[in-house]
This record gives C-alpha cells, sequence and structure tokens, in this order.
C-alpha cells in the first residue's frame, strides 16, 4: 500500500508541476503579446504623428490652415507654430491672431508658404512649422 500511495503522491506532484510550467509559460507568452502591441501602438503613433506634419512641409497654405495649425498644437510643448517670427500656439499668440483676423491683417483666405524643421529649445527637439508670405 505505501508503493501504492507513493506512486499516487509522485503522479500528483508530476501534474502539478506540470501545471506550474505551462502556467509560467503561458504568462510569458502574454507578456510577450502585450510589449508587442505596445510597440506597434507606438510605431503606428509615430508614423502618424510624422506624417501630420509633412502636409506643411513646402506647402502652399492658407490662413485657415494657420489658425487650424495654432489651435491643433495649441500648448504643445515639442511642436512651435510660428508666423512672421512670433509663436502662434499658445494664449498670447491665439490672442494676436484674434486681433489680427479682427484688424484684417490676416484673413482666412490669404496666401501662405509653410515649412517645416527640427528645432532645439530648452535642450528639448522640437518640430517648428512656419507660416510666411507668398
Amino acid at each position: 500500500m505505501d508503493s501504492a500511495m507513493n506512486k499516487a503522491i509522485t503522479v500528483g506532484v508530476g501534474i502539478f508541476i506540470t501545471l506550474i510550467i505551462v502556467t509560467g509559460v503561458f504568462a510569458v507568452i502574454t507578456q510577450i503579446n502585450n510589449i508587442y502591441a505596445q510597440v506597434y501602438n507606438l510605431d503606428t503613433n509615430l508614423n502618424s504623428r510624422f506624417d501630420e506634419f509633412t502636409k506643411y512641409d513646402n506647402a502652399d497654405k492658407t490662413g485657415v490652415d494657420m489658425i487650424n495649425a495654432a489651435n491643433k498644437f495649441y500648448n504643445e510643448n515639442l511642436v512651435i507654430v510660428e508666423y512672421n517670427g512670433r509663436k502662434l500656439n499658445d494664449d498670447a499668440g491665439l490672442e494676436y491672431l484674434e486681433i489680427q483676423l479682427s484688424r484684417d491683417r490676416i484673413t482666412y483666405d490669404m496666401r501662405l508658404y509653410s515649412t517645416i524643421e527640427t528645432v532645439e529649445e530648452n535642450r528639448l527637439e522640437k518640430t517648428k512649422i512656419t507660416f510666411k508670405d507668398h
């Protein structure tokens, strides 16, 4: 009877160890899938973020495009929207736009030329969108 009991205990321990190993393998596979999903999402976000700026690179734009860019990147830490040397995507810049619109110095249909460049400001690499009069 001791022999049968020892075999039962051995089989039980074997099954228990097998369950632990299988559970561990599934946990590792789940973690790898989660990491892969995060890397994929980050890569997709970076690509769409880059594509977001290419439409401003050496392009003909309007006053509406400039105003929309200033609003879209409002208080964005890594983006500078500039017109005639003035930053537009902060509170002071949006106020400036409103004043210039009310005085007809900036119009929605005015023709502008836009460029993008990477600049360093406060030890941060930023994307600068510059609008200039044609």
